[in-house]
C-alpha cells in the first residue's frame, strides 16, 4: 500500500507538468522596410507602410531587368524572406515575407519614365469632336488628315492604312488607359477594360495624300503604317481645348477630366 501511494505522488506533479501550457500571447510587432537604397534610382525610394509597398523610381539609363539593391533597413528585430543586397528582374514586383512574431508581405517595384522627343512633318490632321460638358463626354465626328507617305504605289490599300492608324490614334487620345494595383499588375487585363474604338465609335475620317518622292524607300514609297497615329493627338487636345478653353498634356483625356474642367 505504501509503495501504491508513493508511486501515485511521484506521478501526480509529472501529469500536472504535462497539462500546463504556455498561454502567454506572442507580441505584436509590426515589421516595416524601414529604408531601401538602390543603384541607379531617379530619387528616394516611396515607401508605403500601409500598403506595404516599396516604390524603386529608376532612371532612363537603369537595366530594371538587373536592378541591384544595396540594402534593406527593416524594423529592428525584423527578417526577410528574400537575402539582400541582391540583383533583380523589376519587370515584374518583387514579393518578400517580412517577419519577427507575425509576418507581412511586402512588395518592392519599379517606375521608370523614359522620354523621347520626335518631329513630324508633312503630317496635317483636324478634329470636329461633339462634347458634352456636364458628362465630359467626347466623340469624334469628323477627321481630315493629308498625308505625306511618299508615293503611294496602292492608294486604296494606304488609305485604309491611314484610317487604320488615325483611329488608333483617336482611342490613344480619349480611351486607351492602362492602370496597375498594389501588385503592379494592369487592371485593364481584357478588352473590356482596355477600350480600343471601332468603326462605329468613329464618325467620318477622311484622308488624302500629299505625294512625294522618297530616294531611299521603294519606288519613292516610305512608311505610312505608324506615322498617321500622330496626328489625332494634338488635332483631339486642340479641339477640347476650344471647347472648354482647358489644356490637357497627358493622355488619354477621361470624360472625368474634362466634366471637372468644364464646371
Amino acid at each position: 500500500m505504501k509503495r501504491l501511494i508513493l508511486f501515485g505522488a511521484l506521478c501526480l506533479p509529472a501529469f500536472l507538468a504535462g497539462c500546463i501550457h504556455n498561454d502567454l500571447p506572442y507580441p505584436v510587432v509590426t515589421i516595416n522596410i524601414e529604408a531601401i537604397e538602390a543603384e541607379g534610382l531617379d530619387g528616394a525610394a516611396q515607401i508605403n507602410a500601409a500598403q506595404q509597398t516599396v516604390i524603386l523610381p529608376l532612371l532612363e539609363t537603369t537595366d530594371i531587368r538587373n536592378v541591384h539593391i544595396t540594402s534593406v533597413t527593416l524594423t529592428e528585430g525584423g527578417q526577410s524572406s528574400v537575402a539582400f543586397p541582391g540583383t533583380f528582374d523589376l519587370r515584374t514586383p518583387l514579393y518578400t515575407t517580412l517577419s519577427l512574431y507575425q509576418e507581412y508581405g511586402w512588395s518592392i517595384a519599379a517606375t521608370q519614365t523614359i522620354e523621347r522627343y520626335f518631329r513630324v512633318k508633312k503630317q496635317v490632321g483636324a478634329a470636329e469632336i461633339e462634347l458634352d460638358r456636364e458628362t465630359g463626354e467626347t466623340q469624334v465626328v469628323n477627321f481630315v488628315a493629308a498625308v505625306d507617305c511618299g508615293t503611294p504605289i496602292n492608294p486604296n490599300l494606304a488609305r485604309v492604312q491611314a484610317e487604320g492608324g488615325i483611329l488608333q490614334g483617336i482611342g490613344m487620345a480619349l480611351t486607351e488607359n492602362i492602370t496597375y494595383d498594389r501588385r503592379g499588375m494592369p487592371a485593364e487585363n481584357s478588352l473590356m477594360q482596355y477600350k480600343i474604338p471601332t468603326r462605329q465609335d468613329i464618325g467620318r475620317i477622311s484622308v488624302e495624300f500629299e505625294a512625294s518622292y522618297e530616294e531611299t524607300g521603294p519606288y519613292g514609297a516610305k512608311s505610312i503604317g505608324e506615322v498617321v497615329i500622330n496626328t489625332p493627338l494634338p488635332a483631339i487636345a486642340d479641339a477640347v481645348y476650344n471647347a472648354i478653353g482647358k489644356r490637357f498634356c497627358e493622355l488619354p483625356i477621361t470624360p472625368e477630366q474634362i466634366a471637372m474642367a468644364a464646371k
